[in-house]
């Protein structure tokens, strides 16, 4: 890891040296363009070893005599020359520059001089050096002095690292990570907001990927209220950039919402995850497709499936083991307990919905139509979890006859189903719940 300057020499020569006054208060003076912004970088920085200096033809002998200059105030330097001629295009003039890089070196850039349009070569090597994990350290311009007057060595680290957090911003928006925003604002942002927001989709994502049910609730709501509180954020660049990302959810942000972000954005063991343990609150509940009659007792969650949101375990456990329950049905024409899985019965609470329900437990808000397809898109959805989350599982581990089933509705095998496939049959499954109340 070394310290290097980075600079496009200008081919000024000539000038009388000028006196700039530095962001640390002190004075230094320069009569090339470059000369005052780089003397301030190695007054600042004296561990400074090496200056890449891109070099026009016009600008040969500026170049030699910015060396001869700085020689006189720092030693031990080495200068590494790259030829560059306007007429080149930026990627014959990239790889000069990048070659003379490695990883975590520390990068100082010297934006004044240099070429019409070097200033987009210096944005563009901004978004470079974060990719290879060399950072910018300070970036400096020179403002030349009004007559009798000093000029200025101007601190404009701030805006490069603007890209920095658009670039969050975009990955937060397409991946649903806050590392690089956490990386422009640190550890403990001045703002709480920011702090809050950062934390909120931190903890937002842990707790789906790591299956933490009881979590995800109370993180979604921590998320959404810091969602809301970011508006009024101390950070304008922030502000601006915020409606863009709310619109991914419509300007709000509930499960469905969420949902629909992660599949947009290919995050799919999320999807899968969130689908499977909070869309049962969805299905059942008040005004839902399965509403609980009055006079009923609310369904109570057994010890051993603590782990589980109350509407997960009813949907599992009570409403797609109807035929288990019922004297109606009996597909296996023997004891209820023989050998059998209770996951078996579920092809058979499909099958013989209508005359299941409604029952004296639940009234049905929807179409009966409407009700099946709701409940084989969630059981195919979380089948479909489950072999994500158990690499090594294959479809045998899902029952034969749920794959039979649901293979007969028109979904794909699970073995064969594609990725394109899944985001489809999870889009399809959404809009249906997003017509319910």
């Amino acid at each position: 890891m070394a310290k290097k300057i980075l600079l496009f020499v200008s081919g000024n020569i000539g000038q009388e040296a000028e006196e700039y006054i530095c962001p640390d208060g002190t004075v230094v003076q320069g009569g090339l363009t470059n000369e005052a912004p780089v003397k301030y970088l190695l007054k600042t920085y004296p561990n400074v070893q090496e200056l890449i200096c891109v070099v026009t033809p016009e600008a040969k002998n500026a170049y030699q005599e910015l060396k001869k200059r700085l020689n006189m105030v720092a030693t031990g330097l080495s200068y590494v020359e790259v030829p560059f001629q306007e007429s080149m295009s930026i990627e014959q003039c990239l790889p000069g520059i990048m070659e003379n890089i490695k990883q975590n070196d520390e990068i100082l850039l010297e934006t004044t001089g240099g070429f019409r349009n070097a200033v987009m070569y210096m944005m563009l090597l901004s978004r470079l050096l974060l990719y290879v994990d060399s950072p910018i350290v300070q970036a400096v311009y020179s403002r030349r002095p009004a007559p009798g007057k000093q000029g200025s060595i101007e601190d404009v680290s701030k805006i490069i690292r603007l890209f920095d957090l658009i670039n969050g911003m975009q990955e937060l928006s397409s991946f649903g990570s806050v590392r690089t925003l956490r990386q422009y604002y640190g550890q403990a942002p001045e703002d709480a907001r920011i702090a809050s927001f950062l934390e909120s989709m931190e903890q937002l994502n842990e707790s789906i990927l790591l299956c933490r049910v009881k979590q995800i609730s109370e993180n979604l709501k921590n998320f959404q209220t810091s969602l809301i509180e970011l508006k009024n954020c101390s950070d304008p660049i922030m502000q601006a950039l915020l409606p863009a990302f709310r619109k991914k959810f419509n300007g709000k942000l509930k499960t469905i919402d969420l949902i629909r972000w992660y599949l947009e954005s290919d995050m799919l063991p999320q999807a899968l995850t969130l689908y499977t343990e909070k869309i049962p609150e969805r299905i059942l509940g008040k005004n839902r497709p399965l509403e609980t009659r009055e006079g009923q007792s609310p369904w109570r969650v057994k010890p051993e499936h603590a782990y589980r949101d109350e509407a997960t375990d009813e949907l599992l456990e009570n409403v797609f083991m109807l035929s288990w329950k019922s004297q109606k049905i009996n597909p296996y024409q023997t004891e209820k307990s023989h050998g059998k899985y209770k996951q078996d019965w579920y092809p058979w609470t499909l099958k013989h919905l209508k005359k299941l329900l409604p029952n004296e437990q639940y009234d049905v808000n929807c179409s009966m139509e409407k009700l099946h397809q709701i409940l084989c898109d969630y059981l195919y959805i979380k089948a479909l979890r489950n072999l994500t989350n158990h690499a090594s599982e294959t479809v045998d581990s899902f029952k034969k006859e749920q794959e039979e089933y649901l293979c007969e509705q028109g979904y794909p095998a699970l073995n064969d189903v594609t990725l394109p496939q899944v985001k489809k049959i999870m889009f399809k499954a959404l809009a249906r719940l997003s017509t319910i109340r």
